[in-house]
């Protein structure tokens, strides 16, 4: 089979694309033929060696991806071949992948692979984060910080979802636009708003009671002055690059608290709720309340070009990678639409 290799650390353009042993499903594992793989910040850190947790090289990374089971191994009774499966495992960069069957979640009907392929990282962390860490209740105001990438722009969907007042940031006024046509009530652009102000006029002076944040850095002065009494500050990663320090008297002075959110090692500790967590989104998915936005699909080939633009900040939303099989599923459901409405027209 194909699959996108890292064999070494190093930037994006380090990855191959090339031929990889075919895996076999041992007992109590299944072998899903893909369609589509999401990316995510964190595969660049991965592919760089700077990750938290390492990885023996080479390897295939990719840790999202939707397709259909092509063989099961003994013991698994849940899944047959043909079904059409979520897959939340290490190595989605590649037209199959043998999993633990706890590693997958069933597909529901009505959402597509590209769709499927893009949220079960984002959505799950933010999901987690705002309803099991953060608590977030209607009627609240939530700051989130990197609204534009994968896991902010589901932040703030899942926000709105909640019935919050959703405020997000960015460094980019036509990025941020976007955002506000997705679903956040106001924008912030850090670059050239003074944060700390502008969150006290919109607020009028009472703050924010949950803060999503992703980036870290620069800002994390401002938003811990900006917290309103009890507030909740999700630290959720680093993307800035920088790991703020946090001053613990602007905690106490407003009863506050920094809560760390990690879904990895959450997972790994509570796989059942975790799948839980999935099935629920979907729910919402195919009911038409959670959207995930995928900006662009790229060839699995164009991987490393896609991780690129992810470093360079030049998406909004999800990347997801394609599959040959992807592609000609993907061309068939075109396909088909087309002849219907043409049908419809006629």
């Amino acid at each position: 089979m194909k699959a996108l290799v890292c064999k070494h650390p190093g930037e994006p353009e380090s990855l191959s694309f090339e031929d990889w042993p075919a895996p076999t499903p041992r007992d109590g594992e299944v072998l899903v033929a893909l369609h589509a793989a999401g990316l995510n910040y964190p595969d660049i850190l991965q592919v760089a060696g700077t990750y938290q947790i390492g990885s023996s090289l080479p390897c295939v990374f990719g840790a999202e991806g939707a397709g259909e089971v092509l063989a099961c191994g003994a013991g698994v009774e849940q899944f047959r071949p043909g079904d059409r499966v979520l897959v939340l495992a290490m190595g989605c960069w590649a037209e199959q992948v043998c999993v633990p069957a706890a590693a997958l979640v069933r597909l529901a009907e009505g959402i597509d692979m590209v769709s499927a392929a893009a949220f079960p990282v984002a959505y799950n962390t933010a999901w987690h984060a705002l309803l099991q860490r953060g608590n977030l209740r209607a009627g609240e105001t939530l700051l989130v910080h990197g609204a534009s990438g994968g896991v902010g722009l589901a932040a703030v969907q899942i926000g709105k979802y909640l019935g919050a007042r959703v405020i997000a940031t960015g460094s980019c006024d036509d990025k941020l636009e976007r955002i506000r046509r997705l679903g956040a009530d106001q924008v912030i652009n850090c670059r050239t708003q003074a944060l700390r102000e502008v969150l006290y006029e919109l607020t009028g002076g009472a703050g924010v009671d949950v803060v999503f944040d992703p980036v870290g850095g620069a800002q994390m002065d401002a938003t811990l002055k900006s917290l309103a009494p009890f507030g909740r500050l999700l630290v959720i990663g680093f993307t800035s690059g920088q790991i703020a320090q946090l001053p613990s008297n602007l905690l106490l002075l407003r009863e506050a608290v920094a809560i760390g959110v990690n879904i990895g090692q959450w997972t790994r500790r509570n796989p059942a709720a975790s799948r839980q967590n999935l099935v629920d989104i979907q729910t919402r998915i195919a009911a038409g309340e959670l959207a995930p936005y995928v900006a662009r699909t790229f060839d699995l080939v164009d991987g490393a070009a896609a991780l690129r633009s992810i470093l360079n900040r030049e998406v909004v939303g999800k990347y997801v990678l394609l599959t040959e099989l992807g592609k000609l599923h993907a061309n068939r459901c075109l396909r088909e639409k087309t002849l219907m409405h043409r049908d419809r027209a006629t």
